[in-house]
């Protein structure tokens, strides 16, 4: 979870750094190109970006955040793409995890999840495999169908034994090299 929580704050520390960083290196656009997707008002502290302006950062480029620096952001703000955090994050309201679309699993099947909080779906009991993980990739799947899936423990997984997921049923993991290895399971 920590891996999920760092990923979250870091892009929207990213964001905060990237805001600051036109703030400070983009001249004050006049009154009449205030029309335009991005600008800063004149004698304005902010950088505004409407419907279809963005910031973007070349590679190598860098963006700081210094002590005492925040970042807002309503209910509706997003974030994408692969975010990497060097050091500690901390989150002060809870961390939401969006379920995936649901993947409708097939006896003899590989599960490849689109994200950290999967659900399956299965027409009948079903057995199946995972598809390689990234490495400190997280992964909570959960069974909504009420049928039994089973994910066979087989190479490239390290389950405490085949795991059986009735309806609402858990099995959580992580990414270890290209091998997914159990965290808990979860029989509700």
């Amino acid at each position: 979870m920590n891996t999920i929580r760092n990923v979250g704050l870091a892009a929207g520390v990213l964001l905060v750094l990237t805001a600051i960083l036109f703030i400070a290196l983009t001249p004050a656009a006049p009154a009449a190109a205030q029309n335009t997707a991005c600008y800063r008002p004149q004698g304005g502290a902010s950088f505004v970006c409407g419907d279809g302006g963005s910031f973007v950062l070349l590679d190598g480029a860098t963006l700081s955040l210094e002590t005492g620096a925040a970042m807002n952001s309503d209910a509706n703000a997003t974030f994408g793409g692969t975010l990497a955090v060097t050091g500690d994050a901390a989150l002060a309201a809870g961390l939401n995890l969006v379920p995936q679309t649901v993947i409708s699993v097939t006896n003899g099947g590989v599960i490849t999840p689109t994200g950290a909080l999967q659900r399956l779906e299965s027409a009948g009991n079903v057995t199946a495999t995972l598809a390689a993980p990234s490495s400190g990739e997280m992964l909570v799947l959960f069974n909504s169908s009420n049928t039994t899936i089973l994910i066979q423990d087989t190479t490239g997984q390290t389950l405490a034994s085949d795991a059986s997921l009735g309806q609402w049923d858990t099995l959580t993991l992580f990414g270890y090299g290209t091998s997914w290895v159990e965290v808990s399971r979860s029989n509700n």
